[in-house]
């Protein structure tokens, strides 16, 4: 991830300085994630207003890498690292988050990036040099998947179809060194990857409401809601979240000196993770 400075470097603490996410969470659930959603469906790539696309009209591949992954990652892929998966309650005292940490792999593993699979599925998937990953269970080291193509060259794991079966995962990739990421979906069997196809542009996505309503994102929760966004000063680590995709972020957790190369939630919201270096592990 692209790691940015902080926004505002005042002496109030991290509580005062905005919204408690407790806040933001108990009126984001009283409100209806359609209107919600209404407010930014104009966004396009960087954030920057489109005017209402044509009927049937498809936004580039980069709307939907922005809506996946947040505007703070969208400029740079992310970097490979000894990274170790940590798993937290979301209802923590601010700063307290890492003392509440337990860890998800039994282990160590060089990763770019991480999503969990949605409810149900107790897989978590990895991202290595172009290379998708998979561990099926918490005690699982992560394994490569069978049928990989090295020469796709993926880039971001990005979301899953809500419909389909078996399990499809939308990634972003250079294929062949393009020097334009694409959208592919993966098709993911329990060990393999059965086929993989290119996301043409009639099936790209009109809105960032029509992307969500398809696909599950696990950086957001449902409907593009409260999305992790995490940031590092150059000191001090910080896990802010999007209220709606899109919308000024606010603060969640400072988490010390440890940065984090990605965050997602677990199904329901109780739970996050995050990836963070190794101990005693240089990259």
């Amino acid at each position: 991830m692209r790691y940015l400075p902080r926004r505002m470097a005042s002496g109030l603490s991290l509580a005062r300085r905005r919204p408690r996410i407790a806040q933001i969470m108990e009126r984001s659930a009283a409100r209806s994630a359609v209107w919600a959603l209404a407010a930014t469906s104009l966004l396009g790539c960087g954030g920057a207003a489109l005017r209402p696309p044509a009927a049937g009209a498809a936004l580039q591949p980069s709307a939907a890498i922005r809506w996946a992954v947040g505007p703070e990652q969208r400029g740079e892929e992310p970097p490979l690292g000894y990274r170790y998966l940590l798993a937290l309650p979301s209802k923590v005292p601010a700063g307290k988050a890492l003392g509440a940490a337990r860890p998800v792999l039994p282990g160590c593993f060089q990763a770019m990036g991480f999503l969990p699979a949605p409810e149900g599925d107790p897989r978590f998937f990895f991202l290595r040099d172009g290379i998708v990953h998979v561990s099926r269970t918490e005690a699982e080291m992560p394994a490569q998947l069978a049928g990989n193509d090295p020469a796709l060259g993926v880039t971001r794991l990005l979301a899953f179809d809500r419909h389909a079966s078996p399990l499809e995962l939308l990634v972003a990739a250079r294929p062949g060194g393009a020097q334009d990421e694409q959208l592919w979906l993966l098709v993911i069997g329990d060990r393999a990857i059965q086929s993989a196809r290119l996301v043409t542009e009639e099936e790209c996505f009109t809105s960032q409401a029509a992307f969500f309503e398809r696909y599950s994102a696990p950086r957001c929760l449902d409907g593009g809601r409260m999305c992790l966004v995490p940031s590092w000063d150059g000191t001090a680590s910080f896990l802010d979240v999007e209220p709606v995709r899109g919308q000024p972020p606010v603060a969640f957790q400072e988490l010390g000196s440890v940065p984090v190369a990605d965050a997602a939630w677990a199904p329901g919201g109780e739970t996050y993770y995050v990836l963070v270096p190794c101990p005693g592990k240089s990259d």
